[in-house]
């Protein structure tokens, strides 16, 4: 299957009086384990303000001077450089939308997949805990893409930002989880403030491309992809499995379903 780049697009909404220009920054350890597969562990960054955040799997992260060298070191700017490992997400939440790029090997594929931006609907609880020295409260979400999440986030650091497309709360989410266990975010360490200026830009001249389009897309490269394997007398069925994502689409899993039901007739 392509290699891709997933970017998506999220500037938060929401501004505190108390933070006009907050500036940090968080990492977490993002481990997923779907099936027998042994885990993945990726270390991310989440880059935030009040106003707009820039979360990074694996990031590839260069410091460009806007500046002479004998000038004031403080004026750089942190700018995400595009590697197949690294891989930006951003949301603008003002619109309601997120912009995700995907960016495959032939560059002429590259588009924005345009989709509805998360509503999580998250259930704040009176369980805390401390995380990196933050008092945080648990909350948790209805179901999104077949998982339901338990987030923990902080009142004192009131931005609604969270690592991938987790956000949406009354302050910071330094922990999160799906309830199966098989997505976790796991907080290693904080920087508030943070002092380099971060460049929030988002990517210039790629096309768009609707949810559906997407799916079609990802469909047809699917049944190519069991089609191939299928030529090679490989398992199908470990396939479906390796197949498992963060997010649950009912057209792929109906597809799976089917794929399923022609395994066991065998």
């Amino acid at each position: 299957m392509k290699k891709k780049i997933q970017l998506i697009f999220l500037l938060s909404l929401f501004v505190d009086i108390a933070y006009p220009q907050l500036q940090g920054w968080v990492s977490y350890q993002m481990i997923t384990q779907f099936g027998s597969k042994a885990p993945k562990i990726d270390t991310t960054v989440l880059y935030f303000t009040s106003s707009v955040g820039l979360f990074v799997i694996d990031p590839q992260i260069k410091k460009v001077s806007t500046i002479k060298e004998e000038q004031a070191l403080a004026n750089w700017t942190i700018k995400n450089t595009i590697t197949e490992r690294s891989r930006p997400f951003y949301k603008f939440h003002w619109e309601e939308k997120v912009y995700e790029a995907i960016l495959n090997e032939n560059p002429q594929d590259n588009y924005y997949l345009l989709d509805k931006l998360p509503g999580f609907g998250w259930t704040i609880t009176s369980e805390v805990r401390q995380i990196g020295g933050y008092e945080c409260v648990k909350a948790v979400s209805q179901t999104f893409r077949g998982r339901v999440y338990e987030a923990w986030f902080t009142y004192l650091i009131p931005v609604g930002q969270g690592p991938w497309k987790l956000g949406g709360l009354p302050g910071l989410i330094l922990e999160a989880q799906d309830q199966t266990g098989e997505v976790r975010f796991v907080f290693q360490g904080l920087k508030l403030p943070y002092p380099d200026k971060v460049d929030y830009t988002l990517p210039p001249n790629l096309q768009l491309k609707s949810m559906e389009e997407h799916l079609d897309l990802e469909l047809k490269e699917l049944k190519d992809t069991i089609k191939f394997l299928k030529s090679l007398g490989a398992d199908i069925k470990a396939n479906i499995t390796a197949n498992k994502g963060l997010e649950a689409f009912p057209e792929i899993e109906a597809y799976f379903a089917e794929l399923t039901k022609e395994i066991e007739k065998k």
